[in-house]
């Protein structure tokens, strides 16, 4: 094992090490191992642009100076010292290489950069210092692989440390001498490359929490910002709810009697289908047992010879017409009619269907019927909702809840945004806590009942702060709230923040930063993780 522990110790020794800060930061400055590639940096309202000089030739990043999105379509012409302008190449990456003979000389320059990007012209100056090695030292192999590798360096280096640490520990435990001069020639490609790869341009965190980032990073990871405007805006209650079905459009069919669950002509009706209004959706067969069976027979037979009874009455009285009082005859007409009814309820109460029809029109959420099953009385067999016209419930317990605004939002786990509007609030408490419910503004497809949620309530009198994308919170080491302050190109400051809930997709920033500030509000959790 003890190659491989020499192994660690080489590949430990070629990592890279914190550099300094750029120029004209104030904050402490860490020790520096081994120099970083000269830079210069510039912006303006519109433009933002990176200089990094390497192998004697200048590539260039342009970004928004609001957004840090990349800019690779634009005009760079770059002039040293008030030189004639030299103009950089575009790159696939996105980038500009520039080559000029100055770059050569040693010292100072003052660039000037003039840009012409979308209909938008500007002038930016910065200063770029070569060191004398850098301008002397020619194209050496490691400098020409690296510039062959590019953007696929890392995961190269990658790559061979996990070959290396494979062949190592191979040719370690077998003995081997061939296995250990491959091991030896890939611990020797994989420190070369791995520090071309690394050696300083990697990102890295300061001793104060900043981090520097350099603009290739940047760009691999995304990272965006905004300018932070100052709003004004009502204090926001996180109260939790869930999604119910609107009372005013749902409805729910019942059994009206005990019975077994039959189909109807279109077959029963399944989860999930779409019904219209009065559609039949499944019959109920009564079921009665043998003692009632038994009780309807008997009361049937009586009721036929009723009827018979009363059809000789009316037939003996009819032939005695002229001789009988009219009274006597409607009575017997009335007697024959009433024991008929009588009759066809029994026979009904025997053989008679219920039919279920649908009371709305909508989707068919819940079904808890299946042919043959037995049900009773006020059994729920299906519950119909329009998907259209979805409400939320919720309840909180803030005493300020009694003067919620119009309007709210819920977060959904997915970290989807839906729009609400208050429809009322409830007068009695339900445990303590007021009920509410909120009308979902044009709900998306896929919403189901029972969903919770989280509602945000605007509440009181408005205050001002800073909005920003929930993304751009990150948590602190010591559990509070903060956010990442772009300061300069590649430099990005943690900065602690008090902070409220504003909706589902924004946070309101009360204090920890100011109006204007460049805040990322993609790759924060990204530039947190870096050490």
């Amino acid at each position: 094992m003890t190659v491989a522990w020499l192994a660690a110790v080489l590949l430990l020794a070629a990592m890279p090490a914190p550099v300094a800060a750029h120029e004209g930061h104030d904050d402490p400055e860490p020790i520096i191992i081994g120099p970083s590639l000269p830079r210069a940096e510039a912006a303006s309202d519109d433009f933002e642009v990176v200089a990094v000089l390497a192998d004697r030739q200048l590539t260039i990043y342009l970004d928004r100076f609001a957004t840090n999105e990349t800019i690779a379509a634009a005009t760079i012409a770059v002039s040293a010292a008030g030189g004639d302008p030299v103009y950089a190449e575009a790159q696939p990456d996105g980038s500009f290489v520039l080559r000029a003979k100055w770059l050569n000389n040693p010292g100072k320059h003052d660039l000037s950069f003039t840009v012409i990007a979308e209909d938008t012209t500007d002038l930016l100056a910065a200063t770029l210092d070569i060191p004398q090695t850098e301008a002397a030292a020619p194209a050496t192999p490691v400098k020409r692989i690296r510039a062959w590798l590019g953007s696929r360096a890392e995961p190269v280096a990658l790559g061979l440390a996990v070959l290396l640490g494979g062949l190592i520990t191979l040719g370690a435990r077998a003995g081997s001498r061939r296995r250990l001069v491959i091991a030896a020639f890939a611990l020797a490609v994989g420190l070369l490359i791995g520090g071309v790869a690394f050696a300083d341009e990697a990102p890295r965190r300061r001793p104060d929490g900043a981090v520097v980032m350099p603009k290739d990073a940047q760009r691999l990871l995304a990272v965006r910002t905004v300018l932070g405007q100052e709003v004004a805006a009502s204090r926001t209650v996180e109260i939790i709810g869930q999604i119910i079905a609107d009372p005013t459009t749902a409805g729910r069919v019942q059994s009206g009697q005990p019975g077994r669950i039959e189909a109807g002509d279109t077959g029963l009706a399944h989860l999930g289908k779409r019904v219209q209004a009065g559609e039949l959706l499944a019959v109920i067969a009564p079921a009665i047992g043998a003692m009632g069976r038994g009780a309807v027979a008997a009361q049937l037979a009586e009721t036929e010879q009723q009827i018979r009874l009363a059809e000789q009455k009316l037939t003996r009285l009819a032939s005695l017409t002229g001789s009988v009082a009219g009274k006597d005859l409607d009575e017997a007409r009335a007697e024959l009619a009433g024991a008929r009814a009588r009759r066809i309820a029994l026979v009904h109460s025997v053989a008679g269907r219920e039919e279920l029809r649908a009371p709305v029109s909508g989707i068919v959420a819940v079904a808890n019927a299946v042919i043959g099953q037995f049900v009773e009385g006020k059994d729920i067999l299906f519950e119909i909702v329009d998907p259209a016209r979805l409400w939320v419930e919720a309840t909180g317990f803030d005493p300020g809840l009694a003067g919620a605004q119009g309007r709210a939002s819920a977060l959904l786990a997915d970290g989807a945004i839906l729009r609400l509007d208050l429809v009322g609030r409830g007068l009695s408490l339900r445990q303590g806590a007021t009920p509410m419910v909120f009308r979902i503004q044009s709900p998306p497809s896929g919403l189901s009942i029972g969903t919770p949620v989280t509602v945000m309530v605007l509440i009181g009198v408005p205050v001002s702060g800073i909005s920003l994308p929930r993304s751009a919170i990150i948590r602190l080491p010591n559990g509070g709230a903060g956010v990442w302050d772009h300061v300069s190109a590649e430099r990005f400051v943690p900065r602690p923040v008090r902070i409220q809930p504003l909706d589902g997709a924004n946070t309101l920033v009360l204090a920890g930063i100011k109006p204007a500030s460049r805040i990322v509000v993609q790759g924060a959790d990204l530039l947190n993780q870096v050490r």
